[in-house]
């Protein structure tokens, strides 16, 4: 699954004002529409007592163009975002 974003939600989320500049250190950028990431999940649901079941899932996101090259992503962190998570439902 691939993600496109607008060019209002990446300099939200990725572009770096002179406010932000300053406050941080990191030099501006200014992030543009395009495609965000590329992922790829797996999931699982166990039934476990009753009306409870467990939940599993694993993905892999890689993160594309300006949101890659965002400076805190590409001085300081990697584009590889690695997430896993575990949980519990109940059935009403």
């Amino acid at each position: 699954m691939t993600t496109w974003a607008s060019s209002n939600y990446m300099t939200t989320y990725f572009g770096i004002d002179p406010v932000r500049s300053r406050r941080s250190g990191l030099p501006q950028f200014d992030a543009d529409a395009g495609f965000k990431d590329v992922r790829i999940s797996l999931g699982s649901c166990v039934p476990l007592v009753g009306k409870w079941s467990g939940l599993v899932s694993v993905s892999y996101v890689r993160l594309l163009g300006d949101a890659a090259d965002r400076p805190l992503v590409d001085d300081h962190g990697d584009a590889n975002q690695y997430i896993s998570a575990l949980g519990v439902s109940y059935e009403f």
